[in-house]
Order: structure tokens, then C-alpha cells, then sequence
């Protein structure tokens, strides 16, 4: 689940895929990182556009013309070939610049809960076979920012330096095998991407895009 907060949408639009690629991108590897490749057949998804009405999405009339033009929040399911369902729920509904994410996996026994992966304040949650608690603990991770000076434990924590090291650290040693993510690997998260932005229109083609009534509810995403 990724749910952008909308003052910080200042680069979403239709002409840079909107929040599923824009910002569901790196959910979507993490996907296919544990579950394997998606069976592209098997993706649906549904939205509610940002035509819905105002007092459903009350935040759209001060979002930033881009960030109008996307689905306010958009609901997509699939199958890996490996056996596993997946969803994902991406959406621009909260308000300032603090945006929200959250991975979930289960298995037989297991539930793990990665809280806000991209900030400093992540927090992982661990239940294993045979309990019936939930260990929880703090994701220790400091950031590189601009025009400050460096943390010392950024270096070893920071994600995005890291990749950024292991791309520079595999092309200054000829060693491209140490690169994480291939070319076709990310394209094949695009392409995921895609499906379900086409999944997207074809409901709404086929009437099942969520326009929200005026005497409709307030909500405009619930999971259960």
C-alpha cells in the first residue's frame, strides 16, 4: 500500500504513469522479488478518478494540476506463476508531505508488516510459526540530504545510496553481474505496471470505475 500525500505530488501526471508507476514501482519489485513473475493475464484493478465528487475526495480541488489529472486511488490484484495473489493500493489522499506505505506478507504461520520503508521511522513487524505475538522493532536507517552534512551510519543504511554505490561500484569494476536489478528486470515492473493501468481503464470501460454519488459514502478507499 503506498498512499501519497498530495503536497508532495508535485511531479505526478498522466505523462509520468501516475502513482502506480510513479511511486508503486519499487512495491511492485519488491513483488516480484518474493513471489516470482506475474501471470499478466491474471491482473485486474479498479479507481476512483479524480472526477469523483468533491466532498469524497475532498483534498482533489487543492491538488497541483499533474497530480489532478491521476486516479485519486487505485485497487489492483494478480497471480504470480508461482501460485501466489497479491495486491496493491495506491492512492494520493493524505494531506501534507508525509506520504505512507506498507508491505504485508503472509505465508503458514507468518506475517510480516514493513512499515513506511522509505523514511528514517520504519518499523518491521514479525509473527512466526507457533506464536501468537507479534515481535516489533525499529528499521535503522539515516538518510543523505542535500546541502547537509553526511550521518555516519547513512552510508551503511541509506537505500537509495546504496544502490546508487553498487551501480557505480559494478561499472568502475567491470563487474556487471553485481548490479541488483537488470534492465529486463525492471522492465518487467513496468510492464506489471502497465497491465494494471490497463486493467484500470478496461473497468472503467466497462463501467466499473468508482464514481462517488453526491449522497454517497466519504470513504473513498476501505480494506478489511
Amino acid at each position: 500500500r503506498y498512499n501519497l500525500a498530495h503536497g508532495a505530488a508535485r511531479n505526478v501526471g498522466d505523462e509520468v504513469g501516475g502513482t502506480v508507476l510513479q511511486f508503486g514501482a519499487d512495491l511492485l519489485d519488491l513483488c516480484r522479488m518474493f513471489a516470482g513473475e506475474v501471470d499478466l493475464d491474471t491482473v485486474q484493478a479498479l479507481a476512483v478518478p479524480s472526477t469523483a465528487a468533491p466532498h469524497a475526495v475532498g483534498h482533489v480541488e487543492h491538488r497541483n494540476s499533474k497530480a489532478k489529472a491521476n486516479d485519486v486511488v487505485v485497487n489492483a490484484m494478480w497471480k504470480h506463476k508461482s501460485g501466489v495473489v497479491t495486491s496493491l493500493v495506491t492512492g494520493t489522499l493524505l494531506h501534507g508531505t508525509r506520504s505512507s506505505s506498507e508491505i504485508e506478507l503472509w505465508a503458514d504461520g507468518v506475517r510480516i508488516v514493513l512499515v513506511d520503508p522509505h523514511t528514517e521511522s520504519a518499523v518491521i513487524s514479525v509473527r512466526v510459526p507457533g506464536s501468537s505475538v507479534d515481535t516489533t522493532e525499529e528499521v535503522l536507517q539515516e538518510f543523505i540530504r542535500a546541502g547537509k552534512d553526511i550521518p555516519p551510519a547513512a552510508l551503511d543504511t541509506d537505500p537509495h545510496f546504496l544502490a546508487l554505490q553498487s551501480f557505480v561500484e559494478a561499472v568502475r569494476t567491470q563487474r556487471p553481474e553485481d548490479i541488483r536489478s537488470s534492465y529486463w528486470d525492471a522492465a518487467r515492473t513496468h510492464e506489471l505496471a502497465f497491465a494494471i493501468e490497463d486493467a484500470v481503464q478496461r473497468s472503467k470501460t466497462m463501467g466499473m470505475g468508482l464514481e462517488v454519488s453526491q449522497d454517497g459514502p466519504s470513504a473513498t478507499a476501505v480494506q478489511s
